[in-house]
């Protein structure tokens, strides 16, 4: 994984002629921004002397770009946090874990990739009440998260279209919440809002208890208003009330 390859590689495009103009349009997108966006992305890495590995490629480097709508400057800024956090909290986003932990992460369904809308959305919902408290912690849903985050963000659809989360709080104790503790919050909100390059369009909370609205206020106030604003609650959990959701 060189920093600076002695040849790139050309952007092809896999995208619709809806997603195409659908970038354009929401992201700034064409030829004309592209390329030379990419040119300084490259430039930046090869310069950056923390950055000893770095992927160069445009799959990912558009990860960045696409994620901060085509300013350069906010995407190196997010692709330093992404480095960051492998480099700081190993624990929490390396994938070094033998292959039966990651099987027994997947097995347990807390996270789980429903695919795409009509609107080309990723939708991925988290179910909190499936952790095994015996011996998951909040590792371990960063952990998978970032497992997934890897599988599926070189898809050109989810970086144009964006996710959706649905949280569905049916069913979880007090002791599933209260095993988050405010520096693995602060630690999830930071990594989700400045360093993970995917496009949050929305996130719906279902059958939120009330002993657990303190944890999502605390969680709100860590991150930006324009991604608190991306919240929909929805108190108790139903099909009509997640198919309307995800209709919007």
């Amino acid at each position: 994984m060189d920093k600076c390859p002695r040849q790139y590689d050309s952007y092809q495009s896999t995208l619709t002629p809806a997603l195409l103009a659908k970038a354009k349009e929401q992201l700034h997108e064409d030829e004309c921004t592209r390329d030379p966006s990419l040119v300084q992305m490259r430039e930046f890495i090869a310069k950056h002397p923390q950055i000893q590995r770095c992927r160069t490629d445009a799959l990912f480097l558009l990860r960045f770009l696409r994620a901060r709508k085509f300013n350069v400057t906010a995407a190196c800024e997010m692709l330093e946090n992404y480095l960051r956090c492998f480099q700081q909290w190993p624990h929490c986003f390396r994938i070094r874990d033998s292959f039966e932990t990651y099987e027994k992460l997947i097995d347990a369904a807390y996270l789980v990739p429903l695919g795409y809308t009509s609107g080309g959305q990723f939708v991925l919902l988290y179910r909190p009440a499936c952790l095994d408290l015996s011996w998951m912690r909040p590792a371990h849903v960063m952990k998978l998260g970032a497992v997934l985050a890897e599988c599926y963000c070189d898809e050109e659809e989810l970086q144009v279209g964006g996710m959706e989360l649905i949280s569905d709080y049916q069913g979880v104790t007090v002791a599933g919440l209260g095993m988050w503790t405010i520096m693995d919050l602060k630690l999830l909100m930071d990594a989700t809002t400045k360093a993970m390059p995917i496009r949050t369009k929305r996130v719906h909370i279902l059958g939120l208890p009330r002993f657990g609205a303190a944890l999502v206020s605390t969680c709100l106030a860590m991150i930006p208003l324009k991604n608190q604003q991306k919240v929909v609650s929805f108190m108790e959990f139903d099909d009509e009330l997640t198919k309307q959701a995800l209709s919007q």
